[in-house]
C-alpha cells in the first residue's frame, strides 16, 4: 500500500466523521414532527397491509394479451433494447477491485461494472416482458446467478457499515447501503415475474435467489442492527440524508414484491415509517435540497417512491402527499433551475444537469397537486431531452406507462418566478431582468458540503458568469476527514473573502448568523463573520446582494479585530475577465459582456488560471476556470467595499 495507508485505521476515523459531520445541524433543523407515525400506528398498518403482492397492478408474465394491451406500440422499442444485451458480457467483480479503493481511492473501477450489470439485468427482464418468447431468460439467469454468487452488493466505499470496518467485504456480515438496496430492488423484480421460468430451467435457481434476498435484505433489515441511514437513534447534530429514503423505498419494494409472512412484513413496513419520519424531521419545512439538486432524483425524489409505495402497501390507509413540507420538497427542483440547461449547483451538483426525470418530476406534482412541478417537469423535458424516457429500474417503467399519456397532454407553461426564498435553510434565488443571482447563508457542515457560508453564483441572459464549480470526480478522499483538502471544497474557490489571509473553516459551528431576504428591494444579506475560525480575527463580515433589473450590488461590510494579514476577495468564472483598466473587470459569458466596478483605491486586480484535469468538472466548464481577485491595499479595521456589475453599454 502506498504511502502506509492502512485502510482499517482510515475506516476508523471515516466512521467517525461521517457520524459526527453533522453536528453543526442547527436547532431549527431537526424537529419532531413524524408524519408517518402520526398517520397510523402500528396495529393499523399491520390491518391494512395488501398481502399477495395484491397491490400490483400489472399482469404476470404468463399473460401475454396484458402485455400487449400495456405496452402498445412501445412494445418494439423494449425488445431492441433488451437485443441489445443478449451478448452482454456481464462483467466480473474481482478481488483487486476492491483493494484498489484502499491503494489509490478509485471508485469507478468496481461501482461502474457493477451499474452497468444492474442495467443490463433491468434491460433483459423488460425485454422479456415485452415479448414473452423466452429469448431473454438465459441472460436473465447469468445476470441473476452473477449477483448472487457476489459477496455483498455494496462497493468498497460503502463498506465502512460493516463491523470490521474495512473496505474489503466481510463473507459473515450482511449490510444494507444505496448501491446494495438498488441491487436487491431489481433482482426482487426478477424474482417476481420469472421464478417460475426460472424452475423450468433447474429450480435452484429461483431457491438461491429468494434465499439471498431473504437474507441480506428481509431477515436482516428487521434486525437491531443500527446502521446510521435508519437513524433509529438519532441524536441532535447527526446527519440524514439520501441515503434514508434510497434505501428504505428499495427495502420496502422487496418486502412487498416478497413477504408471504405478515408478522414480518408488518415489522419492516412501520420500521420504514418510523426511519423515514426521522429524515422528514431533519429536511427543514421550506423543502430545499441542501445536498444539491443533482440529489434531488435520489432525495425528495425517491422519498416520493417510498411514499408510493407505502400507501400501495397499506391500501391507501398512509397518504401523506397533501403535507405541505412533502410538496415543498418537490418543489425545490423547480426553483433550482435558472435555464438553457443550469441550474443552482451548491454542494456537490453540477451546474449542468439535474437530479430526476421529467416523468418522475411530472408525477410528483400530479400526486401533490403542485402544478409547479407538472409544468416544470415539461420544461424539464425540453431542455434536458435525454433525460425524458430515461428509466433507470421497474419503478420508472411502471411510472411510463401510468404517467406518459398524461404527461403528454399536459399544456401549462412553467412560470420563472421572481424569487424564492428558503427561510430555514438560508437559500436564495432571484431573477430581475437579465440577471438571475442565487446565494447561501446555512453552515458547513450540511450534506454533501462545501465550505460555502455567504456564497452566490449569478447568471446573465441565462449563461454562467460568475460560478460554483461544482464537485470532482468522488474518490475515497471525497467522502473522509481529508474532504478539505480538495480545493473544490475550499472557500478560496467560492465567491468570498479571505479575511486575513485565512479561510473557512469545515464544522458545525462555523455558519451564518442574522440570515435575512427583503422581498421589496430583492436583498439577501447574512453575516458571514461565524463561519472564520479566530485566526481571521473577523467581528462581523456582512456579505449583501441586491439585484435590479440592469445592476447587482455586492456588498461587504465589515469589522476586523485586526488586520495583520492581507484580505482577497475572490471571484471564480467560467471565462477570462479583462482587467485592463483599473477599476473596471469585464465579465464575459455566452449572454453578453458586464462590467464589474470597483473602489481601485481601495483594490488591485489580478486573475489566476485554473487548470482543470478532473473530467467531472472539465464536462461541464472545459479545461479552464478563470480565479478573478481583488486584493486590499490596506488594513483597515472596518469599513464597506461595494463591488457594482453592470450589463455593458
Amino acid at each position: 500500500m502506498k504511502f502506509g495507508f492502512k485502510p482499517e485505521a482510515f475506516f476508523k476515523v471515516l466512521v467517525f466523521a461521517l457520524f459526527f459531520m453533522g453536528a453543526s445541524v442547527s436547532a431549527f433543523a431537526y424537529t419532531e414532527r413524524n408524519y408517518l407515525q402520526k398517520a397510523a400506528d402500528f396495529d393499523t398498518v399491520k390491518k391494512s397491509l395488501v398481502m399477495g403482492q395484491r397491490w400490483l397492478k400489472l399482469p404476470q408474465y404468463t399473460d401475454r394479451e396484458g402485455w400487449e394491451k400495456i405496452l402498445g406500440d412501445s412494445k418494439l422499442e423494449f425488445v431492441k433494447e433488451g437485443e441489445k444485451n443478449l451478448s452482454y458480457q456481464w462483467k466480473l467483480i474481482k478481488a483487486t477491485d476492491y483493494l484498489e479503493f484502499s491503494r489509490s481511492g478509485n471508485r469507478g473501477i468496481l461501482e461502474g461494472p457493477v451499474a452497468a450489470n444492474r442495467k443490463a439485468l433491468f434491460t433483459l427482464m423488460v425485454a422479456e416482458l415485452a415479448e414473452g418468447r423466452g429469448r431473454f431468460i438465459d441472460q436473465i439467469i447469468n445476470g441473476v446467478f452473477l449477483f448472487c454468487e457476489m459477496t455483498t452488493w455494496s462497493p468498497p466505499a460503502h463498506l465502512y457499515i460493516q463491523k470490521v470496518r474495512s473496505p474489503f467485504p466481510d463473507h459473515s456480515e450482511d449490510i444494507i447501503d444505496i448501491s446494495g438496496a438498488e441491487t436487491a430492488a431489481v433482482l426482487a423484480w426478477a424474482y417476481y415475474f420469472f421464478h417460475a421460468e426460472f424452475d423450468k430451467h433447474n429450480k435452484l435457481i429461483s431457491k438461491r435467489l429468494y434465499g439471498e434476498l431473504e437474507r441480506r435484505i428481509l431477515n436482516n433489515y428487521i434486525k437491531d442492527v443500527g446502521w446510521w441511514w435508519l437513524a433509529e437513534n438519532y441524536k441532535p447534530g447527526m446527519l440524514v440524508n439520501n441515503w434514508n429514503p434510497w434505501c428504505n423505498s428499495n427495502v420496502l419494494l422487496c418486502y412487498m414484491l416478497l413477504d408471504g409472512d405478515k408478522d414480518r412484513f408488518a415489522k419492516a413496513v412501520y420500521k420504514s415509517m418510523r426511519s423515514v419520519d426521522k429524515y422528514l424531521n431533519y429536511v427543514n419545512e421550506d423543502g430545499a435540497c441542501d445536498e444539491g439538486p443533482g440529489y434531488w432524483g435520489v432525495a425528495p425524489a425517491q422519498l416520493m417512491e417510498y411514499l408510493v409505495l407505502l400507501n400501495s402497501a397499506t391500501g391507501g390507509k398512509v397518504d401523506i402527499f397533501g403535507n405541505r413540507q412533502v410538496r415543498n420538497m418537490g418543489e425545490y427542483i423547480a426553483y433550482a433551475y435558472i435555464g438553457n440547461g443550469w441550474s443552482v449547483n451548491f454542494a456537490d451538483a453540477h451546474a449542468n444537469s439535474l437530479g430526476g426525470t421529467p416523468m418522475k418530476v411530472f408525477e410528483y406534482g400530479a400526486l401533490t397537486g403542485s402544478r409547479v412541478m407538472m409544468s416544470f417537469s415539461k420544461l424539464m423535458a425540453r431542455d434536458f431531452p435525454r433525460l425524458k424516457n430515461r428509466k433507470s429500474g421497474f419503478l420508472d417503467f411502471l411510472r411510463s406507462l401510468n404517467y406518459s399519456k398524461k404527461f403528454d397532454s399536459y399544456s401549462e407553461e412553467f412560470n420563472f418566478p421572481k424569487y424564492k426564498w428558503y427561510p430555514q435553510t438560508e437559500f436564495c434565488h432571484m431573477n430581475c431582468g437579465n440577471f438571475f443571482l442565487a446565494a447561501k447563508g446555512g453552515f458547513n457542515n450540511e450534506s454533501h458540503n462545501h465550505n460555502d457560508v455567504g456564497s452566490f453564483i449569478l447568471y446573465y441572459k441565462k449563461n454562467p458568469l460568475i460560478i460554483d464549480v461544482g464537485v470532482g470526480t468522488y474518490t475515497r478522499q471525497t467522502f473522509s476527514p481529508q474532504r478539505y483538502s480538495i480545493w473544490t471544497m475550499q472557500s478560496d474557490y467560492h465567491n468570498l473573502p479571505k479575511i486575513n489571509g485565512v479561510s473557512q473553516k469545515d464544522g458545525a459551528k462555523y455558519k451564518a448568523k442574522n440570515t435575512r431576504f427583503d422581498e421589496t428591494t430583492l436583498t439577501f444579506s447574512t453575516d458571514i463573520s461565524g463561519a472564520y475560525p479566530k485566526e481571521a480575527n473577523v467581528v462581523a463580515w456582512e456579505r449583501s446582494y441586491s439585484l435590479g433589473a440592469e445592476r447587482v450590488i455586492i456588498k461587504d461590510e465589515y469589522l476586523l479585530k485586526e488586520a495583520s494579514e492581507g484580505t482577497t476577495i475572490n471571484f471564480m468564472l467560467p471565462k477570462k475577465p479583462d482587467i485592463s483598466r483599473d477599476g473596471i473587470a469585464v465579465l464575459k459569458s455566452d449572454g453578453g459582456d458586464v462590467k464589474m466596478k470597483y473602489d481601485k483605491s481601495q483594490f488591485s486586480a489580478s486573475v489566476e488560471t485554473v487548470k482543470i484535469s478532473d473530467i467531472a468538472i472539465s464536462r461541464v466548464w472545459g479545461k479552464e476556470l478563470y480565479r478573478l481577485s481583488f486584493s486590499r491595499k490596506n488594513k483597515s479595521l472596518d469599513g464597506a467595499d461595494t463591488f457594482e456589475i453592470v450589463a455593458k453599454n
